[in-house]
């Protein structure tokens, strides 16, 4: 038999236990309440290019527009700057040859990370690209390329997943 000290520190103890899982379940916040925590810094130093696609959810409601995200971030690792400016790709209702590739990754893409760049302001949400020629440079350097390929792949199996 164990001693009476003994015992009585063991119910004091789960007593204790037992009220510290009760008080984190009462205060513990459901999923999918946002809280207003700041969003992750990505540095001046990044590419914000590979920094907003690292936080960026997307945001489309059919396959067929997600097909079409997928057309463009495709372009984007093939084709030069002078032809991913040209518009060629169907908007929000399809209709095709109406965006830029720039206005369909600033339509469809929302970032959840605080992008940093240098003399700018930082951004949050959708990225602010404006056909401009540091969008497009940042877009083409060499460390985009993975970051791209990483979201052709997701928006494939996707496709997969959908075409069921």
């Amino acid at each position: 038999m164990m001693p009476r000290s003994t015992v009585q520190r063991l119910r004091v103890f789960a007593i204790v236990a037992l009220c510290g899982f009760f008080y984190a379940c009462a205060h513990q916040q459901p999923a999918n309440v946002v809280t207003e925590e700041e969003p992750p810094p990505c540095p001046a130093t990044e590419n914000y290019v590979v920094c907003y696609f690292t936080h960026a959810d997307i945001q489309g409601e059919t396959d067929d527009q997600m097909r079409e995200v997928r057309r463009a971030l495709m372009d984007a690792l093939e084709l030069t700057i002078e032809e991913l400016r040209k518009p060629r790709y169907a908007d929000y209702t399809l209709k095709p040859n109406q965006w830029t590739f720039a206005e369909i990754i600033g339509s469809y893409f929302l970032c959840w990370g605080r992008i940093e760049r240098s003399g700018s302001p930082p951004e949050i949400g959708r990225l602010r690209t404006h056909e401009n020629e540091e969008f497009y440079e940042a877009l083409k350097a060499p460390e985009v390329a993975p970051v791209l390929k990483d979201w052709i792949e997701k928006l494939g199996s996707l496709e997969d997943v959908t075409s069921d």
